[in-house]
């Protein structure tokens, strides 16, 4: 079964560990080796929240393909947090490699905040087709937020083509998040303020958005201002 007492003791009397001592020297040179590795983590499902986070942070830092892969596929766990962190760094780290990932999580995750985080990180891409993707989901989706973000995001990748769009958002939209967002995007885009308050009286409202409309046609005195 095992070595000999007497043949340790021979390894001893010659100045050899025991091959016991190796073996274990050797299990702990390997732990240590796999600790130093440029490898992923493996580990982005453990039980802790933090640990995840942490190991997902880990992942962002690195360059390699498998890592933005590990990110992608840590959007969706269970974890609403660790979800969104996921989201967010996989838009950070991998741009317009992200895309298609991006817009699977955006069309398709059932919590509302992942979406929307998908949704802001599609806007970092310079895509065109994120672009008209993130128009679809502006004219159709059924969860306000996901619309609202939707409409922020069009503001940072879009331009005044597609300002038409956002001021039909901005009159017809029933959520007044929505509203207040696709004002916002036009406004980035424009580059003038338009003063438009979602909680102000109908009749305010009314008149922020007869302006907003009378710029988006040209028909107004803040016609100059357009690009």
């Amino acid at each position: 079964m095992g070595r000999s007492i007497r043949a340790i003791s021979q390894d001893r009397s010659l100045g050899r560990p025991p091959v016991t001592a190796l073996a274990a020297f050797g299990a702990a040179v390997l732990l240590f080796l796999s600790g130093c590795s440029d490898a992923p983590p493996g580990n982005v499902q453990a039980a802790d929240r933090e640990q995840r986070l942490a190991d997902l942070k880990r992942l962002a830092a690195q360059d390699a393909d498998e890592s933005l892969a590990a990110l992608l596929d840590a959007s969706g766990d269970e974890d609403e947090t660790v979800a969104r962190a996921a989201v967010r760094m996989a838009g950070q780290r991998g741009g317009r490699e992200a895309v298609p990932n991006l817009r699977v999580v955006a069309a398709k995750d059932a919590r509302s905040a992942v979406r929307e985080e998908a949704v802001l990180q599609l806007s970092r891409t310079a895509d065109a087709g994120a672009l008209d993707f993130l128009k679809g989901l502006l004219r159709q989706d059924l969860d306000p937020r996901v619309r609202a973000a939707a409409a922020t995001a069009i503001g940072r990748l879009g331009g005044w083509q597609d300002t038409s769009l956002l001021a039909d958002i901005a009159e017809t939209d029933p959520s007044p998040r929505v509203r207040s967002r696709a004002v916002g995007a036009i406004e980035s885009i424009a580059r003038v303020e338009f003063r438009y308050d979602p909680g102000a009286s109908p009749v305010e409202q009314r008149l922020a958005l007869a302006r907003v409309r009378r710029w988006v046609d040209g028909t107004g005195e803040d016609d100059g201002e357009r690009p």
